[in-house]
């Protein structure tokens, strides 16, 4: 039979594995946006900072690194994206990746 003082002492055993489990989250969480960041001010499109936050939503949820008790990364459009004009279907011209939509 557990004592109250053990309970208490395994209860608070996970709620400092849960604390530490969200804070290697949320350090890999601030590692990608600092990324995503400092690509937006050398001049990488939104598209494809975009994409690169979805990629690691994608891997962490794929590789079960995100434990079910932290709060998930949370899906960031940084800006809007510029979408693709109007196109005549009778273009013959190669659409160029920076004129593709969403």
């Amino acid at each position: 039979m557990m004592t109250p003082e053990s309970l208490l002492l395994k209860r608070i055993e996970e709620e400092l594995i849960v604390i530490s489990e969200s804070q290697h989250a949320q350090a890999r969480q601030a590692d990608v946006l600092r990324k995503a960041r400092t690509l937006l001010h050398v001049g990488c499109s939104t598209i494809l900072v975009n994409a690169m936050l979805a990629e690691h939503l994608r891997k962490e949820r794929a590789q079960g690194t995100s434990s079910a008790r932290t709060r998930p990364v949370r899906r960031l459009q940084l800006a809007p994206t510029r979408s693709a004009p109007a196109r005549s279907q009778s273009s013959s011209a190669p659409a160029r990746p920076w004129q593709a939509a969403d």
